[in-house]
């Protein structure tokens, strides 16, 4: 993340992923000039950098907003953090189940914990 230098951001890490905040003038460019290091498999099959050559093969990044851009990004510890985009959002929080996750955790939530820094209800 050289390349970046102070526009580059780690997030978060975890067993097996990372996460950047990365400020560039053309993300998508940028992407595409790295292509041969991500599967872009889950990218919309019309998105400028969609490709199945790297499908689910070991060892290569993937982008787990599938191209979107990132609106807001909440981290309240280890393994509990949601991530805001333009069409969707993304939860996770260690020792919760799935369905309870889904159906009753939002982002909306995880930022009224962090500027209450109280619990949510």
């Amino acid at each position: 993340m050289t390349k970046y230098g102070d526009k580059a951001r780690l997030l978060f890490t975890d067993t097996d992923s990372l996460c950047y905040e990365i400020t560039t003038d053309d993300l998508n460019k940028d992407l595409g000039r790295m292509k041969q290091y991500f599967d872009f498999s889950d990218y919309p099959r019309d998105h400028p950098l969609y490709s199945d050559g790297n499908k689910k093969k070991i060892g290569y990044f993937k982008d787990e907003l599938n191209g979107q851009p990132c609106l807001e990004f909440i981290g309240l510890r280890s393994k509990m953090y949601s991530i805001l985009s333009e069409r969707d959002e993304k939860q996770t929080a260690k020792g919760i189940c799935k369905s309870v996750r889904q159906q009753q955790l939002k982002h909306a939530n995880y930022r009224e914990c962090l500027l209450s820094r109280k619990p949510s209800t």
